[in-house]
């Protein structure tokens, strides 16, 4: 079961990824 922060931290690679590839 992910926890609240590993919710956040999965957010925050995707998120970096976007910028990334944008």
């Amino acid at each position: 079961q992910p926890s609240d922060e590993d919710l956040k931290r999965v957010t925050q690679v995707m998120i970096v990824y976007l910028i990334l590839f944008n």
